[in-house]
């Protein structure tokens, strides 16, 4: 998996150009959650241009569309891919450390652990989604797990 083929979202609109609502702060964040309206955050709040973007679940599956022409959603098979070549890469596993924004406000993990969204849905739970985590401080390990659709994580996309 070439790193040039991946890429992490940092889209502030929709596919059909319609904005996506921005959380400045905490209070933002709790609002569009609870109205279950996709929103993004940058990490840390940063008002830099070239901030991370995080998104919640609802951004993802809205009909409106996130992930540009011409790339897909990262699956399970890119995943697996990426972690048989995260031993070998450091620079991929620098590029892929993003940290997440906790549904409670926190912000956790930058530079030490990537957090990812897919578009799985817990079978057994609708309120829950799967996602992600790369490089968790105990080595190069990928894998999924349920999570809270609140959470604040990145989006993977590859060249189609």
């Amino acid at each position: 998996m070439k790193k040039g083929n991946l890429h992490i979202l940092s889209v502030t609109k929709y596919n059909n150009g319609e904005p996506i609502h921005e959380a400045q702060d905490f209070e933002e964040w709790k609002k569009f959650n609870k109205a279950q309206q996709g929103a993004f955050c940058k990490y840390m709040n940063d008002e830099d241009e070239t901030g991370q973007i995080l998104y919640n679940w609802f951004v993802l599956n809205d009909s409106r569309g996130i992930v540009p022409e011409g790339m897909k959603l990262a699956t399970s098979e890119i995943w697996n891919s990426i972690e048989s070549e995260l031993e070998n890469d450091e620079s991929l596993q620098g590029f892929l450390k993003n940290g997440k924004r906790e549904h409670f406000g926190f912000f956790v993990g930058n530079q030490k652990a990537g957090y990812y969204w897919s578009n799985k849905t817990h079978e057994r739970n609708n309120e829950r989604a799967i996602f992600f985590s790369i490089l968790n401080s105990g080595g190069n390990e990928i894998f999924e797990v349920d999570c809270d659709k609140r959470l604040g994580l990145s989006i993977l996309c590859i060249k189609e």
